[in-house]
């Protein structure tokens, strides 16, 4: 009896070490991308303020852009728990909101100039529109093309 006992540590036997399949570990590469270029970009973005914005008066006010830092990862995070827990739609939802995050960087060019960005604002916000944007919707997509469908429905 106690040789087929299972070691408290031997987490194979443990229903949080499930197998981590192709596009979940795909997800977390996209995620923790995402996460650590929007918080070097978010966080130049609120310090230099005054240089994303050109000076200019603008709806969006310093104070928002760390609180959609935390909203749009948030959501990020939800969508992967969802994602893990086979919650297609809801992560599909989760994930597309988090890449506004990323998505809304071509926002920068709308008042002021690329050639008024010095290089390391420029490569942030390129990063982040690119991984936390587009590369993150393209893989909400994929949810909703290949995952969705084949949700089940509560009875």
């Amino acid at each position: 009896m106690e040789a087929t006992a299972v070691h408290a540590t031997d987490r194979r036997h443990t229903p949080s070490a499930t197998p981590i399949d192709r596009p979940t570990k795909a997800l977390r590469v996209i995620l923790a991308a995402t996460i650590a270029i929007s918080i070097v970009h978010y966080t130049d973005n609120t310090i230099r303020y005054d240089v994303y914005t050109g000076g200019k008066s603008t709806y969006i006010k310093e104070w928002m852009i760390p609180v959609s830092w935390v909203l749009f990862t948030a959501a990020g995070l939800a969508g992967y728990v969802y994602f893990r827990r086979a919650r297609w739609t809801r992560a599909a939802v989760c994930l597309a909101l988090s890449s506004v995050g990323g998505l809304v960087d071509v926002g920068h060019f709308t008042s002021v100039s690329p050639s008024d960005f010095d290089a390391y604002q420029l490569v942030f916000i390129f990063a982040d529109f690119v991984i936390g944007g587009l590369v993150l919707f393209g893989f909400v997509l994929w949810i909703t093309q290949r995952r969705v469908p084949r949700e089940r429905r509560p009875a």
